[in-house]
């Protein structure tokens, strides 16, 4: 089945770990700490090679628009300042959070790309 490009925000779980940015920077992740409740996220940075290893997560704290879809997502944005007042700056040890990578396959993205033509939206 194929979804459409057009449509609210969807994400599904990366599974190609390709090209990554240094740092992973920019990088739209799931992640949980030890209170085992997923948030969602954009890495700022990832610190694996660190004494004690770290990442920065800017963490989405904001509102719902409708079920599932983030109001960020729904905003009209020129830039990173129009949403950051959605997420929350949140350092982490490695050791302590369990990140999944996901592509975005829908609506426009948290780093005001368009949704890659190549990406698969076959689920």
């Amino acid at each position: 089945h194929h979804l459409k490009k057009e449509g609210p925000v969807t994400f599904l779980e990366c599974t190609q770990l390709a090209r990554f940015p240094q740092s992973c920077a920019g990088i739209v992740c799931a992640f949980q700490v030890k209170t085992k409740k997923w948030k969602l996220g954009a890495i700022q940075n990832l610190f694996p090679l660190n004494n004690r290893p770290i990442v920065r997560v800017f963490c989405w704290v904001g509102a719902l628009h409708l079920p599932s879809v983030p109001l960020f997502a729904t905003i009209h944005r020129s830039s990173w300042q129009d949403i950051e007042s959605h997420f929350s700056l949140q350092n982490y040890f490695l050791l302590d959070i369990e990140i999944v990578f996901i592509n975005q396959i829908r609506g426009t993205s948290i780093r005001m790309e368009l949704v890659c033509s190549t990406t698969t939206n076959i689920i």
